[in-house]
């Protein structure tokens, strides 16, 4: 009996260092520094709103890690739409707005969501719906259509992440162009905006509001 006693006893700190030393959950951490919102989702889960400059942490559930298990990661499937950011698949060369990321148990893995796409928004204020908003992209000499906004209700919004002008060391625009805008609202009504005065930076964002008529 005084035996086994001691080997418990001996055994005890062992077993309070392999619990102390196992870890479960990790964290996602989205940080959003651009100069609009974020939307993000794990999983296909609900989405988050980051606003522009703040951030959000997201726990992730995952298999315990300790010294004997080794390290544990969980795959998660990130959703991350920025009005100004487009996920680049750099193998394929192309926008996602999904990608996968590992979390491990017990740490943190932060995601820096910085500018790298201007945009176009369309809000609707008034009290009927635009058909069509067609978006052209415009050098100042010839135009073509880059994309079509269809059904846009009565109080909802749509955007649409574009190219944007860059500037030369002495902060003149380079090939500069700038986008066009054609509204269609249910009556046939037709309007038409632009930004020609001000060519598209990253991280700006070209916002048509449509108001009823007074």
């Amino acid at each position: 009996m005084k035996q086994r006693k001691f080997l418990l006893l001996m055994a005890l700190p062992i077993i309070l260092i392999i619990l102390a030393g196992c870890e479960s959950g990790g964290k996602f951490q989205v940080i959003n520094r651009t100069s609009y919102p974020v939307y993000v989702s794990l999983d296909g889960g609900s989405e988050a709103v980051i606003p522009a400059a703040q951030e959000r942490v997201f726990e992730v559930d995952t298999d315990s890690e300790s010294f004997l298990t080794g390290k544990v990661e969980q795959k998660v499937k990130a959703k991350i739409i920025g009005e100004t950011y487009h996920i680049l698949d750099d193998v394929n060369d192309i926008w996602v707005d999904e990608t996968e990321v590992k979390i491990r148990a017990g740490k943190t893995l932060s995601a820096y969501i910085d500018p790298n796409r201007a945009s176009i928004k369309i809000k609707n204020n008034s009290s009927q719906q635009i058909l069509t908003a067609d978006i052209f992209k415009h050098n100042y000499v010839t135009s073509y259509k880059i994309a079509t906004l269809s059904n846009i209700e009565s109080g909802e919004s749509r955007f649409l992440r574009v190219d944007y002008v860059t500037l030369n060391n002495s902060g003149q625009y380079v090939n500069p162009f700038y986008y066009v805008v054609q509204i269609r609202m249910l009556d046939e009504t037709t309007a038409q905006y632009n930004n020609m005065t001000e060519p598209p930076l990253v991280d700006t964002q070209f916002l048509v509001e449509i108001e009823d008529p007074e």
